[in-house]
């Protein structure tokens, strides 16, 4: 069954898919950066470099130094949600178990980003493409989630959800700042909206 907005809300559970979808997204982002690596600039190691889980790069700050500053700019986005998503597990004492305790498939994907399939076998123009609109979805699920923790509900009215703009005086003035945590969220859209569009002068 799918989530509903009439489903009870539930604001442990609300805030460890929220965690959940901010690891997934960071994940997905370094296994772009993986590929776009691997499609161009160190293209004579595709062979050896194929598949992220097959053959991983443990560390995550080989892309920080990959001559592609699209890489390079993609892998920073990365960095900023490994750093929020720390800071927030260790301020709501979450930890992997935590997570999974709290979690619910059908609900984790209420607001969860537009999925990504098959990314292995696009060509590195595709690729550019896909990252910058998955970053998109990513910034609506972090509104989201801010939306439905500051009305203590899914029902979220139109205004919140139509003609979105992410700047303080536009949508982002309907959320409850007092919220820590909608703060916090909020400091996160701000700072990925404008990393997002660096990204793009990097094509």
């Amino acid at each position: 069954m799918k989530p509903r907005k009439s489903d009870l809300y539930d604001y442990a559970t609300t805030k460890a898919h929220l965690a959940l979808n901010v690891i997934n997204a960071y994940s997905l982002l370094f296994d772009y950066c993986y590929y776009i690596t691997f499609k161009r600039t160190l293209k004579e190691y595709k062979e050896e470099f194929s598949d992220p889980y097959e053959q991983p790069i443990w560390d995550l700050d080989f892309f920080t130094d990959v001559d592609d500053a699209y890489v390079q700019q993609l892998s920073k986005i990365s960095g900023i949600l490994v750093e929020y998503s720390a800071d927030f597990l260790f301020r709501n004492g979450m930890d992997d178990e935590k997570v999974q305790n709290l979690f619910d498939e059908e609900q984790a994907l209420r607001y969860a980003p537009a999925n990504r399939h098959y990314i292995y076998k696009k060509g590195y123009r595709q690729l550019l493409i896909d990252t910058h609109q998955y970053i998109e979805s990513v910034i609506e699920t972090l509104y989201l989630y801010a939306c439905a923790i500051t009305m203590e509900s899914y029902q979220l009215p139109k205004y919140m959800r139509c003609k979105v703009v992410y700047t303080l005086d536009e949508s982002l003035r309907f959320l409850n700042l007092e919220n820590y945590e909608v703060n916090t969220l909020t400091e996160l859209i701000l700072i990925l909206d404008n990393e997002k569009e660096k990204l793009k002068r990097k094509k």
